[in-house]
């Protein structure tokens, strides 16, 4: 109620703050409970000395004393907090069902091996679609198998993948990541990603050289159906201005395009 704890206000004042749309509900569930009816189980809305409005749970029991006076014993709960990310999960509830209705839902279907979903994105950094795919295909058909590409010699890599852009930085970045993912006991196919927590294939992606949370999120969502969303910053406004992204976490922890990878 916002009131000091060293004041004791009476029902009638307690009553004065209740929110108005809800005091003639909660009058009649105290009532019920001073006259022994059933314990007070009552929620609704408080108008606080400091001019904001919280939304309290009050569980109480009532008894008299000895000279017929009412005294309550119980607990208030401020459910403010819930009730307003309740509200605002419906809402982006409501948001994504009419994105379904109009656009989907549509069904998964795997793009690529996880490997190869690794590298396409590797190739995706600073660069367009267009020169990824071309530079993707230019690699696999100059390097039949991953094993070729991470054996071959630099410079060749590099001049597969040119067209990407940053080629010196992406030809040795992919031979080391293929260099770490071939010494792994766990598969050099990376399929075991899909049998792990999303949390433990997150973790190792992102131990790879040049693998953020964006690139790591491509592989486990488009590989794995995985309930991460690799965003870039379209994905990520579009998710604020629709409310499926809560507006005050306006730093997404996973997968933002701002990230290097």
């Amino acid at each position: 109620y916002g009131v000091p704890p060293e004041e004791t206000p009476s029902l009638e004042q307690l009553m004065g703050m209740t929110h108005p749309g809800d005091r003639a509900a909660t009058e009649r569930a105290v009532r019920a409970a001073v006259a022994g009816a059933a314990p007070l189980r009552v929620e609704h809305r408080v108008l606080r000395p400091d001019g904001t409005t919280r939304t309290i749970r009050v569980t109480a029991e009532f008894e008299r004393d000895e000279r017929g006076a009412v005294r309550g014993l119980g607990t208030v709960l401020d459910v403010t907090d819930l009730r307003r990310a309740e509200e605002q999960a419906q809402q982006q509830a409501a948001t994504v069902r009419r994105l379904a209705e109009a656009y989907g839902p549509l069904p998964y279907a795997r793009r690529h091996p996880p490997v190869s979903e690794l590298v396409t994105t590797l190739l995706s950094h600073s660069t367009t679609d267009l020169n990824q795919e071309r530079a993707f295909r230019t690699l696999r058909e100059r390097f039949p198998t991953w094993d070729e590409v991470r054996r071959a010699p630099t410079a060749e890599v590099e001049d597969a993948v040119r067209v990407a852009g940053l080629a010196n930085q992406k030809a040795p970045r992919i031979q080391e990541v293929l260099d770490r993912i071939a010494d792994d006991p766990r598969g050099a196919d990376l399929e075991w990603l899909g049998a792990v927590p999303l949390d433990e294939a997150m973790a190792f992606l992102t131990s790879l050289n040049g693998v953020g949370p964006k690139t790591a999120a491509c592989v486990m969502c488009f590989c794995f159906d995985a309930h991460v969303v690799p965003a870039d910053t379209h994905v990520h406004r579009i998710a604020l201005r629709t409310g499926i992204v809560p507006a005050p976490f306006r730093e997404v922890r996973a997968a933002i395009a701002s990230s290097s990878g």
